[in-house]
């Protein structure tokens, strides 16, 4: 999954993901989503992103990957606003020499 992927766009897979643990579980619809994914030990696919957006900040901040060095940058770097979020990092879209 991409990092610039938005929730919205995970729900129709976060539905069908559920539909299956439902089946394969034999429960009932009424069963509790986070009672499957314990009963399987996994994560939800909300989670599994928000796990793969920190190992990426993790990669590029931590481990300094070449690839990914200008992907991230903080909010203060991107305007001279004094905000609330200006500590945050701000995901720069996908750019493309093609």
């Amino acid at each position: 999954m991409y990092v610039n992927t938005c929730v919205i766009h995970l729900d129709k897979p976060i539905k069908r993901n559920n539909k299956i643990l439902r089946i394969l579980r034999k429960c009932l619809i009424r069963t509790h989503v986070l009672e499957l994914y314990t009963k399987f030990n996994m994560l939800p696919l909300d989670k599994l992103h928000n796990q793969q957006i920190f190992l990426l900040v993790f990669k590029c901040k931590c481990l300094h990957y070449a690839v990914h060095a200008n992907y991230l940058v903080l909010n203060a770097e991107i305007h001279a606003y004094n905000t609330s979020a200006r500590t945050d990092l701000h995901v720069l879209g996908p750019r493309s020499i093609y």
